[in-house]
């Protein structure tokens, strides 16, 4: 028993260490596939130096590559091009930057033109509640223009002034949107605008007052002309929240607030006209002809005009 005891322990020992020989766990090198090769380069520019290139094969090799990103061509069909990581990144910078000049331009336009409306408000209040009155009623339009003619108030210029600075900021974003002027600095387009905004009206208001004074018709071109004015007042203040909305809204609004505004603006035209028509009722039967070229010329020719102008320009 002993014997057989001791040829079993010793036969285990001798498993044991024929097995330490062979490592199945033991992570070997192949010479067919090296993780790594030693090649040399014929660089012109280091001559006799050697490169260590990575393995193809190995999945987990980290390789330095230069960053690239495939960009489909819009002008070459099914095609594309490779646009190095660092001119997107230089693209999407200015864009950005682009971006927030335009929100710069509209935070201190807008806040500039809503401290002159709070000015203007606590100035005269009752003001603007009759304007806004005297649209809808004719007694009312008769009774602030006798006064307006007595008693000028200065007020009624800042208002009509506080119109066009509105609507010059709506001009900018339609032009913005039809990309008109679109190689000019904010400021260069809101000026345009502004003026062209100043040049329709002031050059209606000269043509009817030149008329007053040729045709015997000064009491009805003078209620006109404060009829338009204080239609414009009150269009100014509808299109403040719509060119707030149209800086400050999101992308997919702005179609929607562009279509709102131009409503509003043939709206009150429409009304304004209607007023005219009324204004206009004694002379309107025996004198169709001659309101008609008024119509061309003072309404309808100065907007092609200016329209025709800006699409050559």
């Amino acid at each position: 028993m002993r014997v057989g005891f001791l040829l079993f322990v010793g036969f285990f020992l001798w498993t044991i260490a024929f097995a330490q020989e062979k490592n199945p766990f033991e992570l070997t090198q192949s010479k067919s596939n090296p993780t790594m090769q030693v090649v040399k380069t014929t660089d012109t520019s280091s001559l006799g130096q050697t490169k260590s290139l990575p393995d193809p094969t190995n999945p987990f090799e980290v390789v330095n590559r230069k960053k690239e990103q495939v960009v489909a061509d819009s002008n070459k069909s099914g095609q594309g091009k490779l646009i190095p990581a660092e001119s997107i990144k230089d693209k999407e910078i200015s864009h950005d930057s682009s971006t927030q000049k335009d929100t710069n331009f509209y935070f201190v336009t807008l806040l500039t033109l809503l401290l002159f409306l709070t000015i203007l408000v606590s100035l005269n209040r009752s003001l603007l509640l009759k304007i806004n009155q005297s649209l809808l009623n004719e007694n009312m339009m008769k009774y602030l223009h006798r006064n307006q003619v007595s008693n000028f108030q200065f007020t009624y210029l800042l208002l009509y002034f506080y119109f066009f600075c509105n609507l010059g900021m709506f001009l900018f974003f339609v032009f913005k949107y039809l990309n008109i002027l679109d190689g000019y600095s904010n400021v260069a387009v809101y000026g345009i605008c502004l003026g062209i905004a100043c040049l329709i009206y002031f050059t209606k208001h000269i043509v009817m007052w030149i008329l007053s004074w040729v045709f015997p018709v000064e009491k009805e071109m003078d209620q006109y002309s404060f009829t338009t004015q204080n239609f414009n007042i009150i269009l100014g203040l509808y299109l403040t929240p719509v060119n707030i909305f149209l800086a400050f809204g999101t992308t997919n609004m702005f179609n929607y607030l562009l279509v709102i505004g131009i409503c509003l603006v043939i709206l009150f035209y429409i009304l304004r006209q209607m007023r005219g028509l009324m204004l206009s009722s004694r002379f309107l039967p025996n004198n169709f002809f001659h309101f008609f070229i008024y119509l061309c010329a003072t309404e309808i020719a100065p907007i092609l005009l200016v329209a025709k102008s800006i699409y050559t320009f």
